[in-house]
């Protein structure tokens, strides 16, 4: 087999046997269960804008950004082999926006106290993504739902300030390694692998 050569045939040029690698665009992240976003969604019908689908709603952890599949074996090992910590609680109770209130492209939902153990768990992924050559972002983190997003940059500070959210929580239990697919509306988001937290040792 001849791979990414050539050969020129009466003025032509024919490409033999090259290879392309598959890519895929990755993120990690906690997925938010369907009760949990439906009910949320609830409270939200007076907010203007395009709703994001409830079965799209998580807290990404990383982005990973466009992988090349050969690489896919070595993330889940690396994913698999943390000892993420006991599964804990998520109380979303307040709203924000991007890049702020006054001019916001999008709406989301944050957490309260827990947020700290989001952290830790990003903390812990992203040593293990950085040892594989992910590029991992230093800002501190903000767990957050994306909600709503709108065309055109729009004041939502008065709406933010006097919505009262009543307060939902979810159980986190483990992390989800998932494939972005974009479409035409909104992208699929596809369940590669999952990770569980507070998982038993196996028995002598």
């Amino acid at each position: 087999m001849i791979s990414g050569s050539f050969i020129i045939l009466e003025g032509t040029q024919l490409i033999l046997n090259k290879q392309i690698s598959k890519t895929r665009r990755l993120f990690l992240g906690i997925q938010v269960p369907l009760g949990v976003s439906r009910h949320l969604i609830g409270q939200l019908l007076e907010v203007p804008g395009r709703i994001v689908p409830p079965q799209n709603w998580h807290l990404t952890l990383h982005f990973l950004g466009a992988v090349e599949d050969e690489k896919l074996p070595l993330i889940h090992t690396s994913l698999q082999s943390i000892l993420l910590g006991d599964p804990f609680l998520l109380t979303f109770d307040h709203l924000g926006a991007f890049p702020n209130s006054k001019r916001a492209h999008s709406l989301w939902i944050g957490v309260g106290e827990e947020a700290e153990e989001v952290q830790r768990v990003v903390q812990l992924t992203g040593d293990a993504l950085e040892l594989l050559g992910f590029e991992i972002d230093q800002r501190p983190h903000v767990p957050h739902l994306t909600v709503r997003r709108f065309s055109l940059p729009l004041n939502i500070a008065k709406l933010i300030e006097t919505l009262s959210l009543k307060k939902e929580t979810m159980k986190v239990d483990h992390l989800v390694l998932y494939e972005s697919i974009l479409n035409q509306g909104s992208p699929r988001y596809v369940k590669l692998y999952a990770y569980d937290l507070g998982k038993p040792l196996s028995p002598p």
